[in-house]
């Protein structure tokens, strides 16, 4: 049995037509961007081409709002960073289930003196927008909230959001690194101020992604010692992964509407067949309109999940536990925590996240599998 990959929203690998463009830049195309001779130049030219192709994909007012970073942490840590560095105190705000590179970027902005609130979110992941609109303040400074959870994969209002926020004058951020594979996304419209996108969620590769940033949104550099990225961000372009990632997300914004369908079609697959199987389990967010159909989060009762992970992978069947950024954690989910799943079924979530390669066939062995696992092996799973 050939391996199944069910972790795309762990990451995703370099798709062949993403390869064929980075290919040249790795031996023929090698010139250092910011030379000012002619191979030099060409690649200049070739970032500026990629920052206006990825700005027309999400309607930018301007190319010059595309800065390119080394992957979503980055991007996270440098749009909450340079905001409220520039203030010696304030207020930010962002959800209870935010990813951890927002999480811990608010950890060490209150140990510079900053006030944080953490929004609560209902049994889906869905903020409260009274709540939102209760917590801002006269030194609210900015909000982040994810576009889509990254382990859940509710969808967030961000438009809504965008227009409390605008309502009193506070910055807005947008982790958008689940939405950019499955959602068309048009900044002027959403009212966004910053946005965070990673490569390797969208078949590009690891170690590139950007922050789009809204002309006049005070912003300053957190790696110095070059002028690249319009004197915002020092070091040298990694060429071929900017252009991965241009080619990656064009791609996925080109087959949105056909995986979406087939997304639709493969988790309610998924559910009819661990339903008939009589298993007790939770699916997260089953109720809710506002959620990708790519990211589904199944919660065993009192099943170990670790385990459960582990005997799947040695079927050569890939899921995660949660976060992959968090997967060598023995602690439940903070996600889950603040979804408020009962005790007896945190412990067994097991994250589902399709790709554009995942078959119906792929989905009827996981679940033979997974039976298989319950009937011969329960005892290595239980709680």
């Amino acid at each position: 049995m050939r391996e199944i990959y069910l972790d795309n929203s762990a990451t995703t690998y370099v798709r062949e037509e993403v390869l064929k463009h980075m290919l040249p830049y790795f031996k023929d195309n090698y010139g250092n961007p910011s030379s000012i001779y002619k191979i030099g130049l060409s690649n200049q030219k070739c970032i500026n081409v990629c920052r206006q192709q990825i700005a027309k994909l999400y309607h930018c007012a301007s190319a010059k709002e595309i800065y390119f970073t080394s992957c979503g942490t980055e991007s996270n840590n440098w749009a909450l960073k340079a905001v409220c560095l520039q203030k010696k105190s304030g207020h930010v705000i962002i959800s209870s289930i935010e990813h951890s590179s927002i999480i811990e970027s608010s950890y060490f902005l209150k140990q510079l003196g900053f006030d944080v609130t953490y929004l609560s979110v209902n049994k889906n992941g869905l903020i409260n927008l009274q709540e939102l609109e209760r917590s801002i303040r006269k030194d609210t400074i900015l909000v982040s909230v994810m576009y889509v959870n990254n382990e859940v994969g509710v969808i967030e209002p961000i438009k809504k959001i965008a227009d409390i926020c605008k309502k009193y004058n506070v910055l807005l951020h947008t982790d958008a690194v689940q939405a950019a594979p499955h959602l068309k996304i048009n900044v002027q419209e959403l009212g966004i101020d910053m946005m965070s996108i990673s490569g390797h969620k969208v078949y590009a590769p690891k170690g590139v992604g950007l922050l789009y940033v809204k002309k006049n949104t005070p912003m300053i550099p957190l790696i110095h010692g070059g002028h690249q990225e319009n004197q915002m961000r020092g070091g040298t372009e990694n060429i071929a992964s900017i252009v991965g990632l241009t080619k990656g997300l064009e791609l996925c914004n080109e087959e949105l509407k056909i995986n979406t369908v087939k997304f639709e079609r493969l988790r309610t697959r998924l559910i009819r067949g661990l339903t008939e199987r009589n298993y007790d389990f939770i699916e997260i967010g089953k109720d809710n309109d506002n959620k990708l159909d790519s990211i589904i989060n199944i919660c065993f009762k009192n099943i170990n999940s670790k385990t459960l992970a582990i005997l799947l992978g040695e079927e050569e069947i890939y899921v995660s536990t949660g976060s992959a950024c968090n997967s060598g954690s023995v602690v439940p989910s903070h996600v889950l925590q603040a979804l408020k799943i009962p005790d007896s079924y945190i412990n067994g979530a097991i994250r589902v996240s399709l790709g554009k390669d995942t078959s119906e066939q792929e989905i009827d062995l996981f679940i033979d599998t997974l039976s298989n696992i319950f009937k011969n092996k329960l005892s290595f799973i239980q709680e």
